[in-house]
């Protein structure tokens, strides 16, 4: 480099150490200005030559680690993290997000000189991962999977792995046992070949003997061809009643997964699933979809037309539909298995997008002698024996005999109830006023007092609760009466005319969880010339056939502008009528509504028929993709909102209508309603806007109803 007096010499030393300067800078080296003699630049040079090509040789060291943290905060991006060691695409980690650690999924590590160029135009420094402890849990196609449902339902992947990915897993990951068998990133020709080798979902429509034949037939299969099968059900019951009927003769490789399970059992089994060998059936409900095993060959998704299969909460997706991505990417056989199919489902079918797995079950056979009786014709002018408030008659003639044959017959008979309490609604008798919630606007429910006490008004909304004796708040009228039956009054009437018969009841009032109505629904199968009330809860739990079947009251239904409203009817007398040996009944007074004849025939062809030509005539799904943009506050403000979001969302056709039941806590709700092309959605640009809408506007794409 020459003497340090020498001008020329010094000139040239200057130049080389700028040089240098820019050399470093270009892989990423903080290079600080230091004011110097130029007689020390040879010196200098050489010395910061050093130092700094160590520094380069660390940096070629450090990785760039991107992560989705798992959170129900709308996190919106991936961040990104500097760490000293490689972490493995898939692996748990956990991240400092603000003043907190959140476990997070590693989705990316590259070296720093990858990306360095993204690098020099970050306008932040990344912080380190310092003492990483990484657990190897998801397996890369899931990842994926998730990303693709986050986009379908305009929400975020960090989102959607909380609701995917048990809690119990999460927070006692370090006990959890990594991955044993993971798939590694794929080549594009092995891509290639598994979108070759991938077909088209399977239906699987049939009662459930039938249909649980061929589950098992599927199960042999499988193991033969060392594939293990994921089960899929919407509930937890489900999951125990799936388990019994499935297990027989291969209980060793049979494991069954659910929310219920403590932590000691569900990370047990979770590591036993994983460790094993042999080929598995995994029984388990959506969440469990994650359990990292790679020779999953089927998946199949039990009671299809469930609305459990939706999650209640943020960020509302559903596990249908992460279930046929992630099959897809793992080339597994999806099976879709139900009595009775979504009227999306059939449509699908088509249209040749879905394949019959065995011939679909058009009609629905059943043993029982049915019969729809006009609950119209028990009037007050006819001399016939009515309820105590001589309003209208609960039981038909033929339901209370019966009820009378019971005790001789030693038989047992389950009645079905669609509402709670004493009355769904009450009104003022002298100017139609209904009596509604103090709180919100929804019509509360006349319930009686257990202990005897006076009756009282409970919503069932908002919860709130009052004494039951008061006048209308429109015209202070003493006049109100109770219109429709809940279960309540069906209880009362029986337990006064049949005073000898042993009556069980499973409700959200009666039974506060599963454990108890198992119970009760056991100790009825024993016990002889009883009856069971329940609402729809109460079929769950339903095992075994039974004698008789009562439909009490069904119409409290059809008064909900419900575009699903019909399909949920069908579905609910059909259960009944296959669980009915001897004789099914079904009251009404609306007994010209073309359901009941569907129905109670079991002409399934002839449903789906009338059902799409009329979802097809209002444009409902299977049509389009509806997305419902919800927003509540005080009155003036959400009008304000959703006047700017419907500018916002321009050029797309918004519809803004109140909800249902306008007021609910005293907060004012209002929908926004964008019917979507179902053959192009997602549709980036919408997601986009979407996604971008603060938290306070609830998004949901394909909602159960538009209440």
């Amino acid at each position: 480099l020459g003497r340090s007096g020498d001008d020329g010499q010094r000139k040239n030393s200057a130049e080389f150490f700028r040089a240098t300067q820019n050399f470093h800078r270009e892989r990423f080296c903080k290079f600080q200005n230091t004011d110097l003699d130029p007689r020390e630049y040879p010196r200098m040079t050489i010395r910061v030559c050093r130092q700094q090509c160590a520094i380069c040789a660390k940096m070629s060291l450090m990785y760039k680690v991107d992560v989705i943290p798992i959170t129900k905060s709308t996190i919106k991006d991936t961040l990104s993290y500097f760490s000293s060691i490689p972490i493995e695409e898939g692996s748990l980690i956990s991240v400092p997000v603000r003043s907190k650690e959140v476990p997070a999924l590693v989705i990316s590590c590259k070296s720093a000189h990858e990306d360095k160029t993204m690098l020099k135009e970050l306008p932040y420094a990344l912080k380190k991962l310092n003492k990483t402890k990484s657990k190897h849990l998801l397996r890369k196609e899931f990842i994926e999977a998730v990303c693709n449902t986050s986009n379908y339902h305009a929400t975020f992947p960090g989102v959607t792995l909380s609701a995917i990915i048990p809690q119990i897993i999460l927070e006692n990951s370090k006990d959890v046992e990594p991955a044993l068998i993971y798939v590694t990133e794929k080549k594009e020709e092995n891509k290639r070949q598994i979108a070759d080798t991938y077909k088209e979902p399977y239906l699987l429509q049939a009662p459930d003997p039938d249909r649980f034949a061929d589950y098992k037939s599927l199960i042999r299969e499988s193991f033969a061809k060392k594939k293990s099968i994921f089960f899929c059900v919407p509930t937890s019951e489900d999951t125990r009643k799936a388990g019994e009927k499935l297990e027989k003769g291969v209980e060793e490789y049979t494991f069954i997964l659910d929310g219920s399970l403590n932590k000691k059992d569900l990370v047990s089994l979770w590591n036993k699933a994983l460790k094993t060998e042999h080929p598995v059936l995994i029984i388990g409900t959506g969440m469990f979809l994650s359990l990292p095993r790679s020779d999953i060959g089927i998946i199949i998704i039990e009671k299809e037309s469930s609305r459990s299969y939706k999650t209640i909460a943020r960020p509302y997706i559903d596990i249908r539909v992460f279930a046929e991505k992630f099959a897809k990417l793992i080339s597994a056989r999806l099976i879709f298995g139900d009595t009775i199919l979504r009227t999306e489902t059939i449509k699908r079918f088509y249209d040749h997008e879905l394949i019959e797995y065995t011939p679909l079950k058009w009609r629905s056979l059943a043993t029982a002698e049915t019969k729809l009786v006009d609950m119209r014709q028990y009037k007050k002018s006819d001399n016939v024996q009515v309820s105590k408030d001589k309003s209208f008659r609960i039981f038909s003639e033929e339901a209370e005999e019966i009820f009378t044959d019971l005790k001789e017959n030693n038989s047992q008979c389950f009645v079905y109830c669609a509402r709670r309490g004493l009355s769904p609604q009450v009104v003022c008798n002298d100017c139609g006023t209904t009596v509604v919630c103090n709180r919100c606007s929804s019509p509360v429910v006349l319930h009686e007092s257990g202990n005897g006490g006076s009756n009282f008004f409970l919503c069932h909304t908002c919860g709130e609760k009052r004494h039951a004796k008061e006048v209308c708040k429109n015209c202070t009228s003493w006049n109100l009466v109770k219109l429709g039956i809940g279960i309540e009054t069906v209880e009362k009437e029986l337990r006064e005319k049949f005073p000898d018969i042993n009556i069980f009841r499973i409700d959200l009032d009666s039974v506060k969880n599963h454990k108890k109505a198992k119970s009760v629904a056991l100790e009825f199968y024993k016990t002889a010339g009883s009856i069971l009330l329940g609402t729809e809860m109460a079929i769950l739990y339903l095992d075994e056939t039974i004698e008789n079947s009562i439909v009490a009251s069904l119409d409290s239904l059809f008064a909900i502008p419900d575009f699903r409203g019909n399909e949920k009817i069908m579905n609910i007398i059909l259960k009944m009528r296959q669980l009915s040996a001897n004789k099914f009944i079904v009251q009404t007074r609306s007994p010209d509504e073309p359901v009941f004849e569907y129905a109670l025939k079991g002409n399934i062809a002839d449903f789906y028929r009338s059902e799409i030509a009329e979802r097809e005539q209002f444009a409902y799904p299977p049509f389009v993709t509806l997305v419902k943009i919800t927003y509540q506050g005080r009155r003036e403000e959400v009008l304000e909102e959703m006047k700017n979001l419907k500018a916002y969302l321009s050029p797309y056709m918004v519809q803004i209508f109140p909800a249902f039941i306008e007021t609910v806590k005293g907060k004012y709700i209002m929908h926004a309603l964008i019917k979507a092309d179902k053959k192009t959605w997602p549709d980036e640009t919408l997601v986009k806007k979407l996604q971008s809408l603060p938290p306070h506007f609830i998004v949901k794409i394909d909602p159960d109803n538009l209440l």
